[in-house]
């Protein structure tokens, strides 16, 4: 279960890694890790003992919306200011986001990203994921986490697909 730079809440925390970087990790190749600024690496980091199998799981809410709005770098990104604001948001306030208790702000704040970005991100994960693959060796599954929020609950649910017939 991973998140990479396609899930909202990751994203903001570090968009150096998405699915392809997050399968070549779980094989024990190195992988960048950020420090002050979540967009520039300082250090590597890899698994002492490979995985056998892996799920990335982002969030199928807002999938790769981010990443595709907001690019790696300030200067990748469409909206900047907006970028830049709403990821001190995310930062400032991680503890409320996982609760679900955060204000209307972060509502009216995502409502200007751009959905049509996530099927194309699930599109490219599913490639990632299927090219990753390597029998007998390293399994690699299509997944998604969906994180309901009821009632100002948590609720996340992970679903693993079996197989090539995808949604």
């Amino acid at each position: 279960h991973v998140h990479t730079s396609f899930s909202f809440d990751a994203y903001f925390f570090d968009p150096l890694n998405g699915p392809r970087e997050a399968y070549r990790f779980a094989k024990g190749e190195p992988e960048a890790i950020p420090c002050d600024d979540p967009s520039v690496a300082c250090t590597a980091r890899r698994l002492d003992r490979p995985l056998d199998f892996t799920a990335v799981t982002d969030h199928s809410e807002f999938l790769g919306a981010f990443a595709a709005t907001c690019g790696v770098s300030s200067e990748e990104a469409q909206a900047p200011v907006f970028c830049r604001e709403l990821g001190d948001y995310i930062r400032g306030n991680v503890f409320e986001l996982l609760r679900g208790s955060t204000d209307s702000a972060m509502y009216r704040a995502t409502s200007r990203v751009d959905l049509f970005h996530t099927a194309d991100a699930w599109g490219r994960s599913v490639a990632i994921t299927e090219e990753e693959n390597v029998p007998c060796r390293f399994t690699t599954f299509a997944a998604y986490e969906y994180s309901a929020q009821p009632a100002g609950g948590m609720l996340h649910r992970n679903i693993v697909f079996l197989g090539s017939s995808l949604p």
